[in-house]
């Protein structure tokens, strides 16, 4: 039985269900420390100028999941933003092959800025993002999903692989 819909604004309850930070801020820190670790550590340099302009794929990718992601919560009307309390739950578009897709565009953005750069420093930074990201957003994020929507999320999560 799905809960009563709430409005946009009505924040989720209890004060640690709101991240200090959320996703564009890890984000922006973990591209932040690809060009760190590129200009200060590149360790060796295994890409070379012209393929290392084919990292614009999986940065076009990623950001074009987000956006498919983020489409699919505006048709739904249900909040985009983390700790605000979920209206809906969305299962369909890009959610249909992966249950967090605007993380794994995040990702994708990261390999891309690995591949652009062209050494193996940063090639650290994604599968990190992406531990950080399940521990401190998705793990609370599907905790709350399942408080909320219980049965019909458990079909999905039993549907649709957490990344891909």
């Amino acid at each position: 039985m799905r809960a009563a819909p709430v409005t946009d604004a009505e924040p989720a309850p209890g004060p640690s269900t709101r991240p200090r930070l959320i996703a564009p801020h890890y984000l922006a820190l973990a591209g932040a420390t690809q060009i760190i670790l590129d200009r200060l550590l590149p360790v060796a340099l295994f890409i070379h100028l012209p393929w290392s302009q084919l990292g614009w794929l999986p940065i076009t990718t990623g950001a074009g999941i987000q956006i498919a992601a983020y489409r699919g919560f505006r048709r739904q009307r249900t909040p985009v933003m983390p700790g605000r309390r979920s209206t809906a739950l969305v299962t369909g578009g890009v959610y249909r092959f992966t249950r967090n897709p605007m993380y794994l565009g995040m990702v994708l953005i990261l390999v891309g800025g690995v591949i652009i750069g062209g050494s193996l420093g940063p090639a650290t930074v994604p599968p990190l993002f992406a531990w950080i990201v399940q521990r401190q957003l998705v793990e609370p994020e599907e905790k709350a999903l399942d408080a909320r929507f219980g049965a019909d999320y458990h079909a999905y999560r039993a549907r649709v692989r957490r990344w891909i």
